[in-house]
């Protein structure tokens, strides 16, 4: 297990200086009695441990290891430990797995106590001597080797929501971006999840996390209780907070009176922190999914010709942000807001250069959404090729300067 996963665990986890955390990490699987010691703690890691341990005499380990983890902590202290799903859509998918290099084999027998299902997830938890309702189970999206998003029982995935881009492997089977799709609709998502983060202690509020990193910095964003809540990872990521919260008044001076309200944030901690009210209803590009693949191609260019029509409202002012694509736009009803407004630029752009890049985007997260069609939808804009290649460059020139 790499260090930048297990440093994703700890950041989601913020603790105070007087604070005790014990971290045990794949190199301590040989024998990790030796640093299960101490205590009490506020928090414990076990990250890439149980995953390695291997069975003794038809005994599994990983009961005891975990129980004697839960005996160091503190009275309202966490153990937070990792397991790898047998039945996960990579292990299907052809994926090699990352101790073993092997293809397929945790289909066809127990490789490691650490390897489970969902329903044995629970099975183990019991054996160390955890009550139901004292842990908590969390998915890391891709996979644990590289979490951009952990979703949970208390928010699991939409649809299009599951979208990541694999390393070509030896074999490639399926596309597992479609699969996941289908997964989710069906309401499988925890069973097929490549891995687990589980979490004994009192329930964490976030009930999702995802990590945004780029060139400019790194911002934790969670959902918890009735809030998302962006978190600065460091000094790069303070400066983003602080102009997605200078943007606010810029963006909603732009959008007054349009049909598109803009969620507003405050400053919800000392630390560098924003939190917006959470946003109940369905995101846009997951509406026109439902439209594009049930194949309600009308009902698709009604809400295209809808986002068009609210967008092109605008007070005439010198602001575009370049966020207001399809899935920055919570729909309910017939309320839509904007959910994120970092990407902002003091000129003036055609509407319809803006619905055109918020397009693009939306094909880019899948191939398939290019059945929409979007030469239509450009002829009924009245947008010549000329103007599609125009609007392409100035996009690209905006996108340059907000880097």
């Amino acid at each position: 297990m790499n260090h930048l996963s297990e440093d994703k665990l700890i950041a989601w986890f913020p603790l105070k200086p007087d604070e005790r955390v014990l971290t045990l990490s794949a190199e301590n699987a040989a024998d990790p009695y030796a640093k299960l010691v101490g205590g009490p703690y506020d928090l414990i890691i076990m990250n890439g441990v149980l995953e390695r341990l291997r069975f003794e005499d038809g005994l599994n380990p990983a009961a005891d290891v975990m129980a004697r983890a839960k005996r160091l902590l503190d009275k309202d202290g966490h153990l937070l430990f990792t397991l790898s799903n047998r039945l996960g859509l990579q292990v299907f998918a052809g994926h090699p797995d990352v101790r073993t290099g092997a293809c397929f084999k945790s289909l066809e027998r127990k490789i490691s106590p650490g390897y489970t299902t969902r329903r044995g997830l629970d099975e183990l938890c019991s054996q160390a001597g955890f009550d139901k309702d004292c842990y908590s189970v969390y998915y890391p999206f891709p996979s644990l080797a590289n979490i951009s998003k952990i979703f949970s029982d208390r928010r699991l995935p939409h649809v299009s929501e599951c979208r990541a881009k694999y390393e070509d492997t030896k074999y490639r089977l399926f596309d597992e971006n479609l699969a996941f799709d289908t997964i989710i609709r069906d309401g499988c998502f925890p069973f097929f999840a490549n891995d687990y983060v589980v979490i004994y202690g009192p329930q964490p509020e976030e009930a999702f996390i995802s990590y945004d990193e780029n060139e400019n910095g790194k911002i934790l964003t969670t959902l918890t209780k009735g809030w998302v809540k962006k978190r600065a990872l460091d000094e790069g990521g303070k400066k983003r907070l602080f102009n997605i919260r200078d943007n606010y008044e810029k963006v909603s001076a732009k959008y007054e009176g349009t049909g598109i309200h803009v969620c507003p944030n405050y400053e919800t901690s000392d630390d560098p922190e924003l939190g917006f009210p959470f946003q109940r209803g369905m995101s846009l590009d997951e509406l026109m999914d439902e439209r594009l693949f049930e194949g309600d191609i009308k009902g698709f260019r009604g809400l295209f010709e809808e986002y068009v029509s609210r967008i092109s409202g605008t007070a005439d002012l010198e602001v575009t942000c370049m966020d207001m694509t399809f899935d920055n736009i919570v729909v309910d009803g017939g309320s839509w807001t904007l959910t994120d407004y970092e990407h902002v630029a003091e000129i003036k752009r055609d509407p319809r250069a803006l619905a055109l890049y918020a397009l693009r985007s939306y094909i880019s997260g899948d191939p398939a959404r290019l059945n929409c069609d979007p030469d239509a939808l450009c002829g009924r804009l009245a947008v010549s090729g000329e103007m599609r290649e125009k609007w392409v460059a100035e996009d690209e020139e905006i996108m340059d300067k907000k880097a």
